[in-house]
């Protein structure tokens, strides 16, 4: 890039990054256009996304799309492609590349890849319940009830365990699944039930909520469905995670601490047999069509490098690519653009935004990049730090503890060492002395003092 497309580009990238807690918006997949005898523009933007140990840093993946296959060990099937395998990635990188020790935890995408490498035996199962009873058991074992089948080995031989609690133990993963999956109580079980409101593959056509509906993930039921709707369900999957891990709440600390969106970078590559575009540019598409289909935003930042337009990308174009010292208007006017159009009438192409890097970049490969030049996330608000908290209930316990030590000092008097209470009350004469313990004080009550004058004579 040219000092003015570095600026731009610059510019344009750390506005998309920095995130302040605002209403959503919309974020586009960004396609830089660049001449394949020059190095990527990835390159440069990789190296200033890096920060140095004990620094805050974007969390950020570059996956390297030619190393990636499909793993039939995971479930991969020759329909689903590679992007099984790039999802995992992302999701790999992301979690590792972190700002800070928060993890990023995509419970949507998991269930669905752990779902999809088991495998039903059609044959064998009768009807739909036998398939759910499946289902059910590998729930158990996959998501943390392996103790239950521990127990179950040798819970017999610890001494003290009745029989009564010994098969209540055993029931609970059974009524813990059977609750995250049916959603009786709101609150448990949300990334389940979100499969069967998700728009994909038909959910709603399936009996029995999400226990109906997770059979037609596993092999062999899979191969019946439609390839792309298990590609949007997986891509969705994965930005509903994001969405909910970004998602700002007063109760959630650690989402007001993220103050940078996540980021991907992604470059072009060659195709795989059978594959129509090369990985990167499926992801875009993919991206694209959910984000249409759906009309949700979601917090990820795509970068994607490629020395001619995705295909996808080509048809609202009336010519070539805007230059990148164009960027900061053209972003403007793309989403002027896409937020006056409602959701459901949008191009099938909206969410691209093409730029044409015209020169290599201006940082050389090895060139280190300096403090001025990296991108980093912004100050987090002072509150969301996780020590608020804890002084929050020390100055609590601090405070209830001087409450109720004014409190036995109003009621009995002074405290004394050793858990002596001076007791001093008037109530209808006096009485004064030391009480051994402060609950002698809480219950005696003064008696009147006995006037010991001599009688008079009458």
């Amino acid at each position: 890039m040219t000092t003015g497309d570095h600026a731009e580009l610059a510019d344009l990238i750390t506005r998309l990054i920095r995130r302040d807690h605002r209403p959503a918006q919309p974020l586009p997949l960004l396609c830089l256009i660049y001449d394949a005898e020059t190095p990527s523009p990835v390159e440069n933007l990789a190296r200033r996304l890096h920060a140095p140990a004990g620094r805050r840093r974007v969390r950020f993946a570059r996956p390297n799309l030619t190393t990636l296959t499909a793993d039939p060990e995971r479930g991969d099937t020759p329909a689903d492609g590679r992007l099984p395998a790039l999802l995992r990635a992302l999701r790999r990188e992301l979690s590792s590349n972190t700002s800070g020790p928060d993890p990023l935890v995509c419970r949507r995408l998991h269930l669905a890849q752990v779902l999809m490498r088991q495998t039903i035996d059609v044959d064998a199962a009768e009807d739909v319940h036998d398939e759910s009873r499946v289902v059910a058991g590998m729930l158990r074992e996959q998501f943390g009830y392996r103790w239950a089948a521990w127990l179950l080995e040798h819970g017999r031989d610890i001494h003290g365990l009745s029989g009564l609690v010994y098969n209540i133990i055993l029931l609970l993963p059974r009524c813990i699944v059977w609750i995250r999956t049916s959603g009786v109580i709101p609150g448990l079980g949300r990334e389940f039930r979100w499969f069967v409101r998700q728009p994909f593959m038909t959910p709603t056509l399936s009996s029995g909520g999400f226990r109906g509906f997770a059979p037609w993930l596993t092999a062999p039921r899979r191969a019946a469905e439609d390839p792309v709707q298990v590609q949007m369900l997986l891509v969705h999957a994965f930005l509903e995670d994001l969405r909910q891990a970004y998602r700002s709440r007063p109760w959630r600390l650690r989402a007001w601490r993220r103050t940078a969106h996540p980021v991907v970078l992604l470059t072009d590559a060659a195709p795989a047999t059978g594959e129509p575009d090369d990985l990167g540019a499926t992801l875009l598409r993919l991206i694209n069509d959910v984000r249409n289909a759906t009309g949700l935003l979601d917090p990820l930042v795509v970068v994607y490098a490629a020395p001619t337009v995705p295909s996808a990308a080509l048809r609202p174009l009336p010519g070539p690519p805007p230059p990148a010292t164009e960027a900061a208007h053209r972003y403007a006017v793309w989403k002027d653009a896409l937020e006056r159009r409602d959701w459901r009438l949008r191009a099938p192409s909206a969410w691209y935004l093409p730029l044409t890097v015209t020169t290599p970049a201006l940082d050389a490969p090895g060139d280190p990049v300096g403090s001025q030049g990296r991108i980093t996330p912004g100050r987090p608000p002072w509150w969301s730090h996780r020590a608020v908290p804890i002084a929050v209930c020390l100055a609590l316990v601090a405070g209830l503890t001087s409450w109720g030590a004014s409190a036995v000092v109003e009621r009995c008097g002074t405290v004394l060492s050793q858990g002596r209470v001076a007791i001093q009350r008037v109530q209808s004469g006096s009485a004064s002395g030391t009480a051994t313990t402060p609950a002698s004080c809480s219950a005696t009550t003064a008696t009147p003092a006995r006037d010991r004058s001599p009688a008079r004579p009458s």
